[in-house]
């Protein structure tokens, strides 16, 4: 089996574990009208507040579940994590497409955000330790791409499915993770860590191919395991040297910068937010066009990273994200304090 084949194997499971994200990231604001009108009953009786926690009850599950998975890959696996998490994944979206009550659901979301968050790093770490050099980067960047593929396919699905259909729906996707792992091999670097070369060399052959001398590749992998192994821990009495602290810092800062830009604020609530500015389109059909143009834009920076370089992209990004938070900031106070005429005369923005 040769490198291509090989790099088919590792995106059927980046693919399933990066779509599954990008579907749950955007499952509570599709919810929010069907939630409120499908069901009369107490149950369903979703305050503001409440809709509120139900949307941030998700990346809270996700924020534990990237705590919690750094023992689950060390003990399970790489891909016995992946390979795990997926019943689990489907269990909980039949407890939030069957919810009889409130708890069932917040429950459901919760334990949705949690599994994201302990697949999505899982899956990364294993196409990283499997890929090529070649074409690890290009493999890395493919995560973005299927993130806001997810988000398009929660968007156009969401507009004639309730809720509780787009969640029986989202089934689909931890099963298609499931099954990818079931043709794949364990990452060698895991064989390794483990002290089990045989294991490590066995992988390795099947993914670089039979007729593929691995021998230079395994010795690599082992020597970069045993400097590992022989690197110092990070404490707070060598936390100060910078080979330690600068990257942490930088990553930190990139990390906190994106997650604050407000993204994903807008992503939740897109739309509500179209709803509220009166567009001649419909606010599902809106959010679809919106899902389409994430996706090209995706897609043409994957292929301009090399180029333009990740400082400069990331620049541009910045910039865009601050000015099209202005602009739409700008609409809703306008919105908020002026006359009908003046909030008809700028609904381009």
């Amino acid at each position: 089996m040769g490198v291509a084949k090989m790099s088919i194997r590792a995106l059927s499971s980046e693919y399933s574990a990066r779509y599954e994200p990008g579907f749950l990231q955007n499952f509570v604001f599709l919810l929010f009208d069907p939630i409120t009108s499908y069901h009369d009953d107490v149950f369903f009786a979703f305050s503001f507040l409440l809709l509120i926690f139900l949307v941030s009850i998700n990346p809270a599950g996700s924020f534990l579940g990237a705590l919690c998975v750094g023992m689950l890959i060390n003990s399970l696996g790489r891909r016995g994590t992946v390979m795990a998490l997926s019943p689990l994944y489907i269990g909980s979206y039949l407890l939030t497409g069957f919810a009889v009550n409130r708890i069932m659901i917040i429950t459901g979301r919760f334990i949705c955000g949690f599994l994201a968050g302990a697949a999505s790093p899982a899956s990364q770490i294993y196409v990283s330790e499997i890929s090529s050099p070649c074409i690890r980067g290009r493999l890395g960047s493919l995560a973005g791409i299927f993130l806001t593929v997810g988000i398009l396919v929660a968007y156009g699905f969401g507009a004639f499915l309730n809720w509780n259909q787009l969640s029986l729906f989202g089934i689909t996707f931890p099963a298609l993770l499931g099954l990818s792992t079931l043709f794949i091999p364990e990452s060698p670097s895991w064989y390794i860590i483990k002290q089990k070369d045989s294991l490590a060399l066995k992988s390795l052959q099947r993914l670089r191919g039979r007729n593929t001398d691995v021998s230079g590749e395994f010795k690599i992998k082992k020597e970069s395991s045993e400097r590992i192994k022989k690197m110092p821990e990070i404490t707070l009495r060598n936390a100060s040297d910078p080979k330690f602290w600068k990257p942490l810092a930088l990553s930190s800062m990139l990390m906190i910068a994106q997650q604050f830009s407000g993204n994903l604020a807008v992503v939740f609530n897109t739309v509500s937010i179209f709803e509220s500015t009166g567009s001649t389109l419909s606010p599902s059909v809106s959010s679809v066009i919106t899902g389409s143009i994430m996706v090209i834009f995706t897609i043409g920076m994957t292929f301009l990273i090399d180029k333009a370089g990740r400082k400069a992209l990331l620049l541009f990004s910045s910039a865009g994200m601050g000015l099209s938070h202005s602009l739409l900031g700008s609409y809703f106070y306008i919105q908020a304090n002026y006359p009908q005429e003046v909030i008809n005369s700028i609904s381009w923005l």
